[in-house]
């Protein structure tokens, strides 16, 4: 193998085989924050999807939003946007 011949090609190939261990390391990461960003999103979505069907069975805004975890404030906007 050439790597064995060369101290510096040795050296070459060990800077190069860090380098895509780290880029690998750094995809895996990546993939990771869009999966959680992705399933937060997911969760979110779902949460305003009941609150929004609790608006329409006329529940009341606390209620809305003690049971879907929504801040007060976007459970209003959300009961404004249905009345619009």
């Amino acid at each position: 193998m050439l790597a064995r011949t060369s101290p510096t090609t040795a050296e070459a190939w060990g800077v190069s085989k860090k380098l895509s261990a780290e880029e690998a390391a750094r995809m895996r990461s990546q993939a990771r924050h869009k999966a959680r960003r992705d399933y937060n999103s997911a969760i979110y979505g779902a949460h305003e999807e009941v609150a929004q069907n609790l608006l329409r069975e006329k529940k009341p805004v606390e209620f809305v939003a003690k049971v879907t975890c929504l801040p007060l404030e976007e459970v209003k906007r959300l009961a404004a946007s249905l009345t619009d």
